[in-house]
């Protein structure tokens, strides 16, 4: 039931018990039109419970926001945007710092660091993610796409990071399983002892990997995967 009243010819009462709304002709979810501002003392995994199945956006702002478990992100349309001076810091982590299922995840600006826990401190299986201009200092790996097609990792600055460093396998930036039209462009890896910075597996295919600065690049030829503009060394599977 939607509970309103007039004001005069027209208008709807916002502060009802129900967060349902008619706009337009149209039943829509309030909390999927609101942004959530988030505060270094609040909790990342509450404020996403909040949206429920709708998703929406979270703003964090200024400050350290610590992580001592997994966040596990399972709705889709989550999206997550950072201010210049939010950082996201690991504390004894074990596995990656975000874990995300859903589709159409985004992480944008920021820092991510001290994810120093022999996995990816993003790791992705669900489709169609997007990590945009995001740091990160001091981590095991920067991001790992599994199966994750239609997802991209663009414009990231990664420095001073402790690799996995199986010789002849994963990278900083490692997508793996099967995916199609990816897109990894415009990244900075300052790498030390990777052994590929950026390391697309046999089953990706019809992606981007473009414009990176890198040490080094591994991708499948004959699949329909294009390279263009890369610094550093490029090795055709």
């Amino acid at each position: 039931m939607i509970r309103h009243k007039r004001r005069g010819m027209m208008g709807v009462d916002m502060a009802t018990t129900t967060d349902t709304f008619i706009l337009s002709g149209r039943v829509q979810r309030l909390a999927s039109l609101i942004e959530r501002r988030v505060r270094p003392n609040e909790s990342i995994a509450l404020v996403i419970a909040s949206l429920g199945t709708e998703g929406g956006t979270i703003r964090l702002g200024d400050g350290t926001f610590h992580f001592y478990e997994t966040l596990d992100v399972v709705a889709d349309n989550i999206n997550i945007i950072c201010s210049s001076a939010t950082v996201l810091e690991g504390v004894r982590l074990t596995s990656s710092m975000f874990n995300v299922t859903g589709t159409d995840f985004s992480l944008t600006g920021g820092t991510i660091t001290e994810a120093d826990s022999s996995a990816a401190a993003i790791t992705v299986t669900g489709i169609a993610a997007a990590i945009d201009s995001v740091t990160f200092t001091d981590c095991w790996q920067a991001v790992e796409l599994d199966g994750s097609s239609y997802s991209r990792v663009v414009n990231c600055d990664i420095i001073d990071n402790r690799y996995r460093a199986t010789p002849g396998s994963e990278g900083v930036i490692f997508l793996t399983g099967t995916i199609n039209r990816a897109v990894v462009a415009a990244n900075i890896v300052r790498a030390e002892s990777a052994s590929q910075d950026i390391w697309a597996g046999d089953a990706v295919s019809k992606s981007a990997l473009t414009g990176n600065s890198v040490n080094t690049l591994r991708y499948k030829t004959g699949v329909g995967t294009v390279t263009a503009g890369n610094t550093g060394t490029e090795t055709a599977a």
